[in-house]
């Protein structure tokens, strides 16, 4: 009766041993559960702010790209303001030297007039200051064209830029969009 007494207590200690490791293993794996809940939530919250940040970048990807063709598109206004004033200042710079060059013409045929008679100078000299004038109003509207096309090719340029029209401006403007296009390089370059 004593060695099952004692059979009996060894097996209940036995039992109870098995219990507070059972115990302590179910209290283990719930902890070992919440810290893999805490683990997934946070991962999940990591996911999101990935996509999140994923996002953000392609829509600065999307707004370089913008601002690349933009500065594609003022390059080539720029270039285009350039060829055309070149041009039109070319045009002027003849004009008015074929105006130097009549005045002078006509300056050394008054003096030759000088030296006839006062009657054929009187009439010669109307008939070449007639045609003086119509020359002088021929380059002078030829001259006022000229401006007139200038003017309107910098107003078409300024319009498509979105900055005031301003002749005497304008080459001021170009400097500022020359500085604006190395500054925009230069942070491509940095992002890059």
């Amino acid at each position: 009766a004593q060695d099952k007494s004692a059979n009996q207590d060894s097996v209940k200690e036995s039992e109870q041993k098995h219990k507070k490791l059972v115990d302590f293993l179910r209290a283990e794996i719930d902890e070992y559960k919440a810290i893999i809940n805490i683990n997934s939530t946070k991962i999940v919250e990591l996911a999101n702010e990935h996509a999140d940040a994923k996002s953000e970048l392609e829509k600065l990807n999307k707004s370089h790209e913008s601002a690349i063709k933009e500065l594609e598109q003022h390059r080539e206004l720029v270039a285009s303001l350039e060829t055309q004033v070149a041009s039109h200042s070319e045009t002027a710079k003849s004009h008015q030297e074929a105006l130097d060059l009549l005045k002078e013409g006509h300056a050394r045929e008054m003096l030759e007039l000088k030296s006839h008679e006062q009657k054929s100078y009187e009439e010669q000299a109307e008939v070449l200051m007639q045609e003086h004038t119509d020359s002088m109003h021929k380059l002078e509207d030829e001259l006022s064209r000229a401006r007139d096309e200038l003017s309107k090719v910098a107003t078409q340029v300024a319009a498509g830029m979105g900055v005031d029209v301003n002749i005497e401006l304008l080459s001021e403007r170009i400097d500022k969009l020359l500085v604006s296009q190395k500054t925009l390089a230069e942070e491509q370059q940095k992002a890059e």
